[in-house]
């Protein structure tokens, strides 16, 4: 049919992979113009991080702290509701390499209530309790307060 010689099919062979390789390359370049960039940093685990920029400033660099949020069943975590344990992890993720514990007894616990302020990192909100025998409650004025025994 075709009398061509071995090394005339290798090239072809060669050519057909190439165009075929940047064709699906432009493909994806193509369909990544039509990806929205202003979307990026306001999704919704971007914000839940964006509320603990200020309680970072007090919390150690290393450590453990306590944590303590609604709908967590602390004898039995697994249990939990699926939201509470969704921020509990996300906390963990957010604060690592703290430590963020659902037992008892910490000197630093962090009270994880509903966002009910704004998002922004700024202290506008802050606002420190004396509770007395030796404990003072931050509250960040955005669902997170952090209750601090001396």
């Amino acid at each position: 049919m075709f009398n061509t010689d071995l090394n005339t099919r290798i090239r072809i062979a060669i050519g057909f992979i190439v165009f075929f390789g940047l064709l699906s390359n432009l493909r994806l370049l193509l369909d990544s113009t039509k990806f929205d960039l202003s979307q990026v940093g306001h999704d919704e685990i971007t914000q839940y991080q964006k509320r603990f920029d200020p309680i970072r400033e007090i919390l150690p660099e290393r450590g453990i702290v306590g944590y303590s949020g609604g709908g967590l069943n602390y004898a039995e975590y697994w249990t939990s509701d699926a939201m509470a344990l969704r921020n509990w992890f996300l906390t963990q993720y957010t604060l690592a390499p703290v430590v963020v514990s659902i037992t008892p007894n910490h000197r630093l616990t962090i009270i994880n209530g509903s966002a009910g302020g704004s998002t922004d990192s700024a202290n506008d909100g802050l606002s420190v309790r004396n509770l007395g025998d030796r404990m003072k409650l931050f509250d960040f004025g955005n669902g997170l307060r952090l209750l601090i025994s001396e």
